[in-house]
């Protein structure tokens, strides 16, 4: 690490590796000498992690916490209705399903899933070039494309064509 002039910021105080009776101070948290010197209170938190291994947090000077373009703050997943999903379909397992990673991997995404909070619009920003105009013939073509599918009748096996259907006006 010092060939790469890189700092470490463990105090060593708390573990964050813990199986068991066993604990560990195994995760080493660094940064180079310049950013070193942005950081401060480096703690282990006690937030489950699903793993063995604890979060570490560290605060960096100068840093502002990211927004979305609306300017609020925004959490994709209810953490609270996670854990609580999991806590209720680990009791609904017996032993052997526990023991499964294929039926605990399913509890773990059935649990994610359940926690996606609703009513985020998760697609992609707009496009700069698109505008009013291109949605209205993007409208245009959905509706005439939908219309074109019901089309087709099938009679006798032949597609029949009803001509006062004037789908394209």
């Amino acid at each position: 690490m010092s060939t790469l002039n890189l700092v470490v910021h463990n105090t060593g105080m708390e573990p964050t590796f813990v199986r068991g009776l066993s604990q560990s101070y195994i995760d080493v948290t660094c940064s180079t000498q310049k950013l070193a010197k942005t950081i401060s209170e480096g703690k282990v938190l006690e937030k489950e992690t699903l793993t063995e291994h604890a979060y570490i947090y560290f605060e960096i000077k100068g840093t502002k916490t990211p927004k979305n373009p609306a300017g609020k703050e925004r959490t994709l997943n209810d953490w609270g209705a996670f854990c609580t999903r999991i806590k209720q379909k680990a009791s609904e397992m017996n032993p052997q399903q526990r023991k499964s990673y294929k039926k605990c991997t399913e509890v773990l995404k059935d649990a994610y899933i359940g926690s996606i909070a609703k009513g985020i619009n998760r697609r992609s920003p707009t496009p700069y070039w698109w505008n009013a105009t291109i949605n209205e013939k993007r409208t245009a073509c959905l509706q005439t494309r939908s219309k074109l599918r019901m089309l087709p009748l099938m009679k006798n096996g032949l597609h029949v064509y009803k001509p006062e259907a004037n789908l394209l006006e």
